[in-house]
């Protein structure tokens, strides 16, 4: 896909001022209270709701990173193969008794982890009860309080959010409104005290009307040039047979590149710039097998080289690997240069439907693929593929700021991770997906 120069010159006059072109239904986690009737039942009203006039648009269920914690794998192939079937409803009456902490998070940092920590976090919630409506909120980093917040784009087929190197443009996928929604992109400003916002619809569609694909993840690269897409197309009839590409939107000028993996059908999800503007790295998910409720498979953390020759997905480089002792990797963020890569991993016994789920929130080494850190670890028991599903997504890594020294995840609470410190953070009850 080619965007002409009259998308580029609308894309610079937006993000221009703030950052020149360089020359270089949420479920009460502690009842889960809501159950799948129920929230059809408000997918329903939303559907029927008129606006000045205009119905909303279908809204297809919650397809990407969800809080309460539900594994990505089940969002990246629920939508296309069960359109009624949300997320928030996965989660719905799904109790899990008895889950033990190995390793309590820390309540608080000392002053030199939080060096070099951005100034503020930005969540991503779904606005109010039976809203499509996402809610964006500027959080303090240091206390978690809200700042601001305001309406970006509607629930569906994407829901992420990017940063740059400035910390104050947040780039924001989202369903647009109207009669033929597609997955659009936003530009969240943030001022510099992050008490006021500017939201500006981008001038490029992340996916056509009518189409399936799901955006399993999104990355601004450091200078705001470049916008990475981990993109799922479902196949057809054959829920673990999905076709995962990775797409470069150049933002200053030039075409879109697109990765691709023939013949191997797997998921793509969570691209970081780990290397500049050049190098990407990602989670990548394949040999799968399972249900769409819950699969397994291999599990890696790849770094692609943008500028090589090619565009082979599957010429990138392993630099961990998931399997054996180590488990299954859900979710990871990488930051540049030799900082640690943050994973959510899980295991589940190879038999049966009632078992225990064993999750952890570590840091890796990108050398050796040992475990060098354990920030969280819980037992989570299950009985049948959806409560399985729930158990092991309980752990998530949702980003990384450029330096790669400061992550937010959840295991199961949001928390940011300053040089090896797990501090809790409040105010983000509802949120599914944040950035900084």
């Amino acid at each position: 896909m080619r965007y002409g120069q009259d998308t580029v010159d609308r894309v610079r006059s937006i993000m221009g001022p703030a950052n020149p072109v360089p020359a270089s239904a949420p479920v009460d986690r502690g009842t889960g209270a809501h159950s799948h009737e129920a929230w059809q039942e408000a997918h329903d009203k939303i559907l029927a709701r008129v606006q000045d006039g205009t119905t909303y648009a279908p809204v297809r269920p919650p397809s990407t990173r969800r809080w309460p914690p539900v594994s990505p794998r089940v969002r990246r192939l629920a939508a296309p193969l069960a359109a009624g079937l949300s997320v928030v409803g996965l989660a719905a009456g799904l109790t899990l008794a008895g889950q033990t902490t190995v390793h309590r998070p820390a309540t608080g940092a000392p002053a030199d982890a939080t060096k070099g920590m951005p100034g503020i976090y930005v969540t991503l919630s779904q606005q109010r009860h039976l809203s499509p409506h996402i809610l964006a909120e500027v959080h303090d980093s240091l206390t978690g309080r809200v700042l601001s917040r305001v309406s970006v784009g509607l629930l569906g087929d994407g829901m992420g959010i990017s940063a740059d190197h400035t910390g104050r443009n947040f780039a924001i996928d989202a369903t647009t409104a109207g009669r033929h929604p597609v997955v659009g992109l936003f530009l969240l400003h943030v001022s510099a005290n992050g008490h006021s916002t500017k939201v500006t619809r981008l001038p490029i569609n992340l996916t056509t009307p009518g189409s399936q694909n799901v955006v399993d993840g999104i990355a601004l690269s450091p200078d705001g040039t470049r916008l990475a897409v981990a993109l799922q197309i479902p196949a057809k009839g054959n829920a673990l047979d999905p076709r995962g590409e990775i797409l470069v939107y150049s933002l200053a000028g030039g075409p879109t590149q697109t990765w691709t993996a023939p013949g191997d059908p797997g998921l793509p999800s969570d691209p970081a710039w780990t290397g500049g503007s050049r190098k990407l790295t990602f989670v990548w998910q394949d040999h799968l097998r399972g249900s769409a409720s819950f699969f397994t498979g291999r599990s890696q953390v790849r770094v692609l080289d943008t500028a090589a020759p090619g565009r082979r997905l599957l010429a990138s480089h392993v630099i961990v690997a998931g399997g054996g002792q180590l488990g299954f990797i859900q979710a990871a963020a990488a930051g540049p240069g030799g900082s640690p890569i943050i994973a959510a991993l899980f295991k589940v016994p190879s038999g049966g439907t009632t078992a225990t789920a064993h999750v952890r929130l570590v840091a890796l080494s990108g050398t050796t693929s040992a475990v060098t850190h354990v920030f969280a670890h819980h037992a989570n028991p299950y009985s049948g593929q959806m409560q399985e599903a729930k158990a092991v997504g309980r752990c998530q890594v949702v980003g990384t700021d450029g330096s790669g020294e400061h992550t937010l995840a959840y295991c199961p609470d949001l928390g940011r991770i300053d040089n090896g410190v797990f501090t809790l953070l409040p105010h983000s009850s509802g949120a599914f997906d944040a950035a900084w």
